[in-house]
């Protein structure tokens, strides 16, 4: 009898942990990363390559350059440099998407989710600023050099 409540008692709570929304976490990359980066080509990762500056700030996402497998070189300023932990891009369908985590003083864990807008030459999405758990719209435009 002990065993079956404690069983119950399991079944009870894992089912709670699915159904109880998540807060403030870290967004995470998709599941299938490897097989969208795969999709993704040197011309549309070519694409990314350059210098993007929030409208709203001085914050500038550079990317230096942008391997076949999705991993990007990129740096972050605002308006010093701030250690970027990792640069990504994938296929996600019809967009090509950017992933950048910051990892340094003030930026905990800091993660844009960006989608490059051809008709736009821009980078739109999100930021999660880690240390507030909040979530911001952004774009970033590309700077004329």
């Amino acid at each position: 009898m002990v065993v079956l409540g404690l069983v119950l008692g399991l079944v009870l709570i894992a089912g709670l942990a699915v159904l109880v929304p998540r807060t403030g976490s870290l967004p995470q990359a998709p599941k299938n990363l490897d097989a969208a980066r795969a999709a993704a080509t040197a011309a549309d990762l070519a694409k990314l390559v350059g210098k993007w500056q929030r409208p709203d700030g001085g914050y500038v996402l550079e990317v230096r350059q942008a391997a076949a497998e999705g991993k990007l070189d990129a740096a972050y300023f605002n308006p010093g440099p701030i250690h970027v932990s990792k640069a990504e891009a994938h296929r996600d369908g019809e967009d090509l998407r950017v992933r950048v985590e910051l990892h340094d003083t003030g930026y905990p864990g800091c993660v844009y989710q960006l989608r490059y807008v051809a008709g736009e030459d821009c980078l739109r999405g999100t930021y999660y600023q880690a240390a507030l758990g909040e979530t911001y719209d952004v774009d970033f435009v590309r700077l004329k050099e």
